[in-house]
């Protein structure tokens, strides 16, 4: 495996890495040792779940570090300590999930040995894109090994041990369920982006995929959209993306809780669960920054968020898809502030309060996952982006069925998920595969 980490990554370890193997239960105290809860996160459990509401993003009653901890700890086959410069695998034997574990692992040490992996970072925003670039890589290693190293039986078998995990994760708000997997999924793909055509998938990189990945990790993705734009990350960024939205300030009356980013992911599965994926995708092309203040008036928990477009047709969208999300909530309000900000006020409605799913049958994130996969390997949608039609949809979904080598199983489990949804609905009449 190390010498199989070293091919794929185009370098060799600087220094060997110690192994451990622990029981269950043990592993999983030794992942969460580091990562105890204080007294200052079980007293603000209680406002950041309601936040969540008030953003759009969960709904219910639910208890967000406790649910962020269980599927942490069921999802998790090993980790890498950069501190300890250890990894830590979950079970004694080498099981077929706990080889490619092993393989993701290892990638890690390799990452942090050339690169460094401890870094500190200005806002959650930052710490995503780092985080993405991060996974998506040894995502990458970890999916390869297993296509290459792994009998057919095996891959079933580690297959099957990741679906009874993803089992665990159902009650669970579907915002936990996305962030947790947004590196994973995104990050995989933006990888990709960044390997020469000629490497896709391939064990040996070549000097422009070694001198591009080197790039991306002097100059990491600086947000949740870089990801999932998938640009050279070492250009010039344009200052519209970089210069700080103004945070929103306090009012009579009220008290301050937190002041973060919201970030382009995040406003999209807002606005994807309220509006659908064809309202919520144009949302990324739109959004160049934000700054998130969190607060409570009275009992009630709110959230004010400046987001600022990067030119004033992003405006122009940006602020009637918000005030779309908000039409017929009482406890949300929009106001366009100027053609290219917008000021969102959201309130936590309630544990009780519900609202009517998106009218799209498919899941935003996944149609997401697989149009920046097709964009990243060169299959660019016609009509995706800004203005998502029913004809872009179609191409996607045609993809799938026409390019399962390029498409299915090698973005995410999601993909593949999804690739059988479109199986089982009614026949598309697509183009050729060669067309």
């Amino acid at each position: 495996m190390v010498r199989f980490v070293e091919t794929v990554k185009g370098r060799p370890f600087r220094h060997p890495v110690t192994v451990s193997f622990v029981a269950d239960s043990a592993f999983v105290s030794r992942l969460r040792r580091d990562d105890q809860p204080s007294a200052q996160d079980r007293a603000d459990n209680a406002w950041r779940s309601a936040s969540l509401r008030a953003l759009g993003l969960a709904q219910g009653e639910f208890d967000l570090l406790a649910s962020t901890r269980a599927a942490v700890g069921s999802g998790v086959f090993g980790f890498y300590d950069p501190d300890t410069d250890e990894m830590v695998i979950r079970g004694d034997q080498l099981t077929a999930t706990a080889r490619s574990t092993l393989a993701h692992e290892l990638t890690h040490a390799w990452q942090d040995q050339w690169y460094g992996l401890n870094r500190s970072f200005a806002n959650s925003e930052e710490q995503t894109g780092w985080t993405a670039l991060v996974e998506g890589d040894a995502t990458y290693v970890g999916e390869l090994y297993g296509m290459v190293a792994l009998s057919a039986a095996e891959q079933a078998a580690s297959a099957a041990v990741t679906s009874s995990v993803t089992d665990q994760y159902k009650g669970l708000p579907p915002v936990i369920i996305a962030s947790l997997g947004f590196p994973y999924q995104f990050g995989l793909t933006y990888v990709i982006g960044r390997r020469a055509t000629t490497d896709f998938m391939e064990e040996k990189p070549s000097a422009a995929t070694i001198t591009a990945l080197d790039r991306a990790f002097a100059n990491p993705p600086v947000s949740s959209k870089a990801v999932l734009d998938g640009g050279e990350s070492s250009k010039p960024i344009p200052a519209n993306q970089v210069r700080p939205v103004a945070v929103p300030r306090l009012q009579a009356g009220e008290q301050w809780l937190d002041t973060d980013v919201l970030g382009a992911y995040a406003l999209f599965l807002a606005v994807d669960q309220r509006l659908g994926y064809a309202q919520a995708r144009p949302l990324l092309d739109a959004w160049a920054a934000d700054s998130l203040l969190v607060y409570r008036r009275g009992t009630m928990v709110c959230t004010r968020t400046h987001i600022r477009a990067g030119d004033d047709r992003g405006g122009a969208i940006l602020g009637s898809t918000m005030q779309a999300w908000a039409k017929g909530i009482k406890t949300r309000s929009v106001s366009v502030t100027a053609r290219r900000n917008v000021m969102v006020q959201s309130c936590d409605p309630g544990p009780k309060a519900t609202s009517a799913p998106a009218p799209d049958t498919l899941d935003g994130p996944t149609l997401l996952n697989v149009e920046q996969f097709l964009a990243q390997s060169g299959n660019r949608v016609p009509g995706a982006g800004a203005n998502v039609t029913a004809a872009a949809r179609k191409a996607i979904l045609c993809a799938l069925n026409t390019k399962p080598r390029d498409v299915e199983g090698l973005v995410s489990p999601a993909v593949a998920a999804m690739a059988q949804l479109v199986r089982q609905t009614a026949p598309l009449t697509c183009p050729p595969a060669d067309a």
